[in-house]
């Protein structure tokens, strides 16, 4: 998705010059991830972190007050040292869907962003969209890229 991201971006402000540096790890979890965060803001002082968070944590069930008091805290450490951040929400998994702990960690992670006043990708309802209509193509012409 980087070249995705690149271009969005570059088209949202032009001139805008876009370097992305993918630092994912998968199957991470918020603590881990806020911590190496830190470090490569420390490091490379980027503009923007886009910070997909919580999925793994909603599986392994964190707590939900843990998973929050790790997001916010360094959505507001990100805030003192001059990096904006975007938070991309939980990955849509129909299995999860009446899992009160999924969704509990998806309902924090939207409230964070507007009490910190933070750009949130709903990407939980986005995939739910996609797979819906996935589902009502009986024709078989959906493609999820287009």
């Amino acid at each position: 998705y980087s070249v995705l991201i690149r271009r969005m971006l570059q088209q949202m402000v032009k001139g805008l010059e876009v370097q992305i540096v993918h630092r994912g790890v998968s199957g991470e979890l918020a603590e881990n991830a806020a911590d190496r965060i830190k470090i490569e803001v420390g490091l490379n002082t980027p503009d923007l972190v886009l910070w997909q968070v919580g999925t793994n944590d909603a599986l392994s069930f964190v707590p939900v007050e843990r998973v929050e008091e790790t997001v916010r805290g360094t959505v507001r450490w990100l805030k003192v040292h001059k990096t904006d951040v975007v938070l991309v929400g939980l990955q849509y998994a129909s299995e999860m869907a009446r899992d009160a702990h999924y969704q509990s960690i998806r309902v924090a992670l939207r409230r964070i962003a507007q009490e910190e006043n933070v750009i949130i990708v709903r990407r939980y309802e986005a995939m739910e969209l996609l797979e819906k209509a996935r589902r009502a193509d009986t024709a078989g012409s959906f493609d999820e890229f287009e």
